[in-house]
C-alpha cells in the first residue's frame, strides 16, 4: 500500500484547525483515514477536530475485533453521533469553545472496497486514468446553490459566502453523516483533502500533480500538494492523505 499525508497551517491563518487520521496497522485486513476541518474562536476549531479524529481512532482501536472487522453504516454513524454529542457538551462547558464545530470524513478501506462517512465540506476524490471524480457531497450553502442550478462550480468559488457550511459535528444535536460505498480496483488512487487544498487548487491541478507522479512516493506527492497550494495563497489550513 502507498500512503502519502500532510497537514500544514497554510500561509495566512494563526493556526493549524485540521485534524487527520491514517491507521494503516491492520492492513491488508482494514485500513482507516479520515480528515476533519474545525472552526470556532480561539483554538475552539483545534479542539473540535481534534476530538473527531480521536473519537474515530478509539472506536476503532478499542472496539474492533481484527479478525472478524465488518463495517456498518449503523454502528459508524451511532460512533458519529456520539462524537457529536460530545463536541456539544464541551461547547456547553466551556464558553471559550461556544459555537466550535468541525468537519469529519472517514474512509474505511477493507476488501477492495472504500467505505465513505461525511460530513461537511472536506471531500474524497478518485483519481485513475479516467480522470478525478469526487465522491462526496459538499454540505455548504454553494454547492446547495450549484445543485439547485441557482449558480454554476466556477460562480460557486467566489461566491461571498463560500465558506458557509450547512452539516458539521458539534453544530446540531440532529446529526447524520452521508454513507457512500465504493468498490476499489488496483488503478484507483484516493485522495482525502480539507478545502483548505481545494479553494487553492482546480480539480484539474490535482489531476494533473498527481497523475504525473503516480509512480513515485506518496508523501513526495503530498508534499507537493501542500507546496502547490501555499504558492497559490495559502489561505487556509491544509490537509491531505493519499493512498492506494
Amino acid at each position: 500500500m502507498k500512503i502519502g499525508y500532510k497537514t500544514h497551517i497554510g500561509m495566512v491563518r494563526k493556526r493549524n484547525e485540521d485534524s487527520l487520521l491514517v491507521l494503516d496497522k491492520y492492513y491488508p485486513k482494514f485500513s482507516i483515514f479520515a480528515v476533519a476541518d474545525g472552526m470556532g474562536g480561539h483554538n475552539a476549531g483545534e479542539v473540535a477536530s481534534s476530538m473527531a479524529i480521536e473519537g474515530i481512532k478509539d472506536y476503532f482501536l478499542n472496539n474492533c475485533i481484527i479478525e472478524e472487522f465488518t463495517f456498518s453504516d449503523k454502528e459508524m454513524n451511532a460512533v458519529i453521533k456520539k462524537i457529536n454529542k460530545d463536541i456539544l457538551e464541551k461547547s456547553q462547558i466551556h464558553s471559550a469553545f461556544n459555537g466550535m464545530g468541525t468537519t469529519l470524513t472517514l474512509v474505511v478501506n477493507i476488501k477492495q472496497e472504500i467505505h465513505i462517512s461525511h460530513i461537511g465540506d472536506s471531500r474524497v476524490y478518485k483519481i485513475n486514468d479516467k480522470g478525478i471524480k469526487q465522491l462526496t457531497e459538499d454540505h455548504s450553502l454553494v454547492a446547495g446553490l450549484v445543485k439547485k442550478g441557482e449558480i454554476t462550480k466556477e460562480e460557486a468559488k467566489i461566491h461571498p459566502q463560500k465558506n458557509v457550511i450547512t452539516r458539521a459535528l458539534g453544530t446540531d444535536k440532529a446529526i447524520y453523516a452521508d454513507m457512500y460505498h465504493f468498490k476499489l480496483y488496483p488503478e484507483d488512487i484516493i485522495l482525502l483533502c480539507t478545502d483548505g487544498l481545494t479553494n487553492s487548487i482546480s480539480e484539474n491541478e490535482i489531476y494533473r500533480i498527481i497523475n504525473e507522479n503516480k509512480e513515485s512516493d506518496f508523501q513526495q506527492i503530498a508534499e507537493k500538494l501542500v507546496t502547490v497550494a501555499n504558492n497559490n495563497g495559502g489561505n487556509d489550513n491544509i490537509s491531505i492523505i493519499i493512498f492506494q
